[in-house]
């Protein structure tokens, strides 16, 4: 907490001190892949069921702000986990997370930077059991629990770095506003605090393990940056 409160207020500092402000910052979208162990998940199929990938895809999106060689920003992501099938039975795995994101530039120039980061945010996974087939009236009246949603959440962690280049930035004549094209590459590792809080549209689920969310990570990004200077009178 502290070391968040320093950080922004460090920015906030070196913003308001030059007459010429330089505003920069940037926007993306990403596509990732993260391994996560399924081990929790696991214990919740029958023994029939194959052991389930520990593959997932990440999808989402980015911003932040710089203020100097310190940026602010916000990310979010959707997670696209393994599915399984056996017999009539189908399991899904899918979740969220987002972060509030503090960085300093350690390589800070127009078309390149580099920059290590910590998130602060939280997230959630469900995990769908379903039993398909088509049904009539009567087999839904007898039996209408062929679905159960399980879900958990996390407080989280964001270890991460990350890497952005702009190589075909348009400049104004004056030099004062300029952007284009953003690619970018984030790496890093996710903590998650353990948590046995899991439930279902019904209620809670006890005499589970807890859970926690724990993965590496790597993203690709792509989007736009730019920056502005102000001349300001004050």
């Amino acid at each position: 907490m502290f070391f968040t409160i320093a950080l922004l207020l460090a920015s906030l500092m070196i913003y308001g001190q030059d007459d010429g402000k330089r505003e920069e910052g940037s926007l993306s979208f990403n596509i990732g892949y993260a391994h996560l162990d399924n081990a929790d998940f696991q214990q919740f199929l029958a023994s029939e069921f194959s052991i389930l990938s520990e593959d997932y895809v990440l999808i989402g999106g980015s911003g932040y702000r710089m203020a100097g060689d310190f940026l602010i920003g916000c990310s979010g992501q959707f997670i696209f986990g393994p599915s399984d099938k056996y017999g009539d039975l189908k399991s899904e795995i899918v979740g969220g997370m987002g972060f509030f994101n503090l960085g300093y530039a350690i390589h800070n120039e127009e078309q390149l930077k580099i920059f290590p980061m910590i998130g602060i945010g939280g997230g959630g996974m469900n995990m769908k059991i379903t039993e398909g087939g088509d049904l009539n009236l009567h087999e839904v009246v007898n039996n209408p629990k062929r679905e159960i949603n399980l879900t958990v959440g996390n407080f989280l962690l964001d270890f991460s770095t990350g890497l952005d280049f702009s190589p075909f930035w348009e400049i104004s004549e004056d030099g004062n506003e300029g952007g284009g094209l953003n690619v970018g590459l984030r790496a890093g590792y996710l903590l998650g605090f353990d948590s046995d809080k899991w439930s279902y549209s019904g209620g809670d689920v006890n005499d589970v393990p807890k859970f926690g969310m724990r993965s590496l990570y790597v993203k690709l990004l792509i989007g736009g940056s730019g920056y502005s200077i102000r001349n300001s009178k004050w």
